[in-house]
């Protein structure tokens, strides 16, 4: 599957402990790796959708960290960021940072 990986996961990803890191990067290979039409299935993924938001996706990389994703064009993915657990009620708000 085409991933768009937005700049704030660049940003996010230089601030995270070297394993978090690696398992971040695990997940989007894997994502990478697996068709638009069994993503879903194969990954712990949560349909989210906050006030005034259009629905976004969350995928489960660690007890602490998710990322956040919603669908692009032509079957595509765009990564939107990483966040902690307790961050993702911001990223619902549209509190974006």
């Amino acid at each position: 599957m085409k991933l768009i990986v937005e700049e704030r996961v660049e940003h996010a990803l230089r601030y995270l402990r070297p394993k978090e890191e690696a398992k971040v990067l695990h997940v989007l290979r894997e994502l990478q790796a697996t068709g638009f039409d069994e993503w879903r299935e194969k990954f712990h993924v949560a349909k989210s959708q906050g006030a005034g938001t259009p629905p976004f996706f969350v995928i489960r990389v660690t007890q602490r960290l998710r990322i956040i994703c919603r669908y692009g064009e032509d079957g595509s993915l765009i990564i939107e960021d990483i966040a902690t657990h307790e961050g993702l009620e911001k990223f619902a708000s549209g509190k974006r940072r």
